[in-house]
């Protein structure tokens, strides 16, 4: 059994995502879904669980949200929509995972001098990789809901 599907059953209780989600990146809402959260992975604030680093750009990021399916950074690159990238991700407790992902949208922001948010989807088959994102996610997630 995958990291997601083992995830996906103790968050919702149900063995697996539903075969009718909505076609596209993770990040785009499912519009059938009703509730306070409509995506199809609900995404978790980082703070400073979670460093990040584009290895193909060799700049640092700032993780702002992470779910299942990806997270959005704050980076002084900007990026293509389309483009895939690798990231190495670092935790507090000084675990790493390098992942390939695919930027899905980005938006320039002026905050102190020019800076980019973009949303990145993991690509699949990064199982092993993704093991330590699934951990923080885990972490992350019991503590914004208080358990």
């Amino acid at each position: 059994m995958s990291v997601f599907t083992r995830l996906w059953s103790s968050l919702t209780g149900q063995a697996t995502p539903a075969k009718d989600a909505a076609p596209g990146p993770a990040s785009q809402p499912d519009r059938t879904r009703t509730g306070v959260e409509r995506r199809r992975f609900p995404r978790a604030r980082v703070l400073s669980t979670l460093q990040g680093y584009d290895v193909d750009a060799d700049a640092s990021v700032n993780i702002l949200e992470i779910s299942l399916g990806g997270f959005s950074v704050e980076s002084p690159v900007m990026f293509e929509v389309g483009s895939e990238q690798t990231f190495l991700f670092s935790t507090a407790e000084g675990a790493e995972t390098m992942v390939r992902c695919v930027c899905r949208h980005t938006r320039d922001t002026q905050a102190s001098g020019p800076r980019c948010v973009a949303g990145f989807e993991f690509l699949p088959g990064q199982d092993a990789s993704l093991e330590i994102i699934v951990q923080v996610y885990e972490r992350l997630r019991r503590r914004q809901q208080g358990t």
